[in-house]
């Protein structure tokens, strides 16, 4: 068999906070890490997706940083890399279990003949994951578990000539109308660059309303624009599509969350029931669903940057000529600047993907 399936870490039980170490042992070649996350409430009011029962996430070798990022970033990471959107159950009923599923990918895509983790290059390569279910917005948790898999090549040998990373560079709490100057590393090409403000009730150009990103002061400005223009430069990028099922109150909103933070649209149906369900315009990952009577409903959304990430690729993503090739005496710098009237204590992260040559 030329790939494997390698379940790396069973169902951990994260119902208390905690961090966890785990060591990746093996010489066989590693496309992607599959992060799993489950929280069952028993109350059906959840505030937020499972995913944000992850803290923080950590690949290392040693001191080296090959992926670092919160628990946020792993659907928008596998929706802008995979392709498509990952395996999500948003379900916001007694009883019911909200799943997060998504893959951390080395490779350009799975099972990338000339990207990915060799592991026989590193000499103590190890996962580290902070957690706390309570994060996930559920009020009673019945149970929480966290899985690793990883996918790998098995009988085929891949000719890798480096990796993907990704990480997180820069963090900070957001303030009405704020400037903040990020400097960008230059001691990789650069593949691809992103910008993260998951905030309830905003959408991500409520928290970040321009993006400049030049070179050397000035000398060369690549853009320098509102997040709103940008984002409909971005417009060839998919559409991420969620469902979600839950309950309406007797006459009155319940509020739901999704991931889509801008655009996005939502369509709902009651379900075994003629009484009919209607949605009101929400901002950021809001999903407000109405109905006369307290039922139960399915509905679908399509929107932009899952979790308010702002994703921003340096060419075609397939293809590495074209990556931002960078000089080490080089300066390069983004200036975020901040919505009029950002969510208090609300916070914004800045990462990068870089291509790291064996």
């Amino acid at each position: 068999m030329n790939y494997r399936w390698y379940e790396r870490l069973a169902a951990l039980d994260i119902s208390t906070a905690g961090t966890y170490p785990l060591d990746i042992k093996g010489s066989d070649p590693i496309t992607a890490l599959m992060i799993q996350v489950r929280v069952t409430n028993t109350t059906g009011t959840v505030l937020g997706p499972s995913d944000l029962a992850i803290k923080r996430i950590k690949i290392m070798d040693g001191s080296t940083v090959i992926f670092s990022g919160k628990g946020i970033s792993l659907v928008p990471y596998h929706f802008y890399n995979i392709g498509k959107e990952p395996h999500l159950a948003n379900t916001f009923t007694e009883n019911s279990s909200n799943v997060m599923t998504a893959f951390i990918p080395f490779g350009r895509h799975l099972f990338d003949q000339e990207y990915g983790l060799d592991t026989s290059r590193f000499k103590n390569l190890s996962i580290e994951i902070e957690h706390n279910a309570q994060l996930a917005g559920v009020p009673t948790i019945a149970t929480a578990t966290l899985e690793i898999y990883a996918l790998m090549f098995d009988e085929k040998t891949p000719t890798f000539k480096g990796y993907l990373n990704m990480k997180e560079i820069y963090a900070y709490v957001l303030t009405d109308s704020s400037v903040r100057y990020v400097p960008i590393p230059v001691d990789h090409t650069l593949r691809s660059l992103m910008v993260q403000s998951r905030a309830t009730g905003k959408n991500m150009t409520s928290q970040f309303n321009q993006l400049k990103l030049r070179e050397d002061a000035d000398k060369h400005v690549i853009f320098d624009e509102s997040t709103a223009v940008l984002a409909k430069l971005l417009y060839p990028q998919p559409a991420f599509r969620e469902y979600l099922s839950g309950k309406t109150g007797a006459g009155s909103q319940r509020l739901h969350y999704g991931y889509s933070c801008y655009e996005a649209h939502t369509i709902a149906n009651i379900v075994e029931s003629d009484n009919g369900a209607y949605t009101k315009a929400a901002f950021g990952p809001n999903r407000d669903v109405y109905c006369s009577a307290a039922l139960a409903f399915d509905a679908f959304t399509q929107g932009y940057c899952p979790n308010g990430m702002f994703f921003i690729p340096f060419g075609d993503p397939k293809v590495p000529e074209d990556w931002f090739k960078l000089r080490t005496d080089q300066d390069l710098e983004l200036i975020v600047t901040a919505g009029s009237s950002v969510l208090a204590s609300s916070t914004l992260e800045v990462l990068v993907q870089q291509e790291i040559l064996y």
